[in-house]
């Protein structure tokens, strides 16, 4: 009896030591599929990146050849396109620009003031600058140009904010 007692409680702790490591085992295997899916969903977000890692040098190209075009485009441009910063200072002109302003070379207008390089009214640009800013719509506004050479013209100008923050300017 005390060897058939002994023996009932070995098989108990045993059944009991046999529950727990089942239990330990039925974790385990859960961390372990866990851990599948985890592996599973960054493998594919890898392979997802990847991809469009392969991508960017024909993405960079397709865009070199966008802007480049875009800048044709504003150079070439039969009617006057600048520029400015926010300020109104000119960042960039094109030829037809120029020469409207009674100049040869983008160079003469670049960096200068707009309204000390065209304009007889300050408050005209100044108008313009901040309705374009404001609004992110076209904004027109007529005024009177001045060249180089002293002649004065009505020009309708044209602005729109750019999403870099400038401002574009037809006339």
């Amino acid at each position: 009896t005390r060897t058939a007692c002994e023996t009932q409680r070995r098989a108990e702790n045993f059944g009991s030591h046999a529950a727990l490591v089942g239990a330990e085992i039925a974790r385990l295997q859960q961390e372990i599929d866990t851990a599948r899916r985890e592996i599973d969903a960054t493998r594919n977000r890898a392979e997802s990146l990847r991809s469009v890692a392969e991508r960017v040098p024909d993405l960079q190209t397709q865009l070199e050849r966008s802007q480049n075009e875009g800048r044709r485009q504003f150079e070439r441009a039969p009617y006057a396109l600048c520029r400015c910063s926010q300020s109104g200072a000119i960042t960039d002109a094109n030829h037809s620009f120029v020469t409207l302003l009674g100049c040869r070379r983008v160079d003469e207008v670049r960096n200068t003031d707009f309204v000390a390089a065209a304009l007889d009214s300050a408050g005209d640009l100044g108008w313009l600058l901040e309705r374009a800013r404001t609004t992110r719509k076209t904004e027109t506004v007529e005024t009177h140009w001045k060249t180089r050479e002293g002649r004065r013209l009505v020009v309708r100008l044209r602005a729109l904010a750019t999403a870099t923050g400038a401002i574009d300017i037809v006339a």
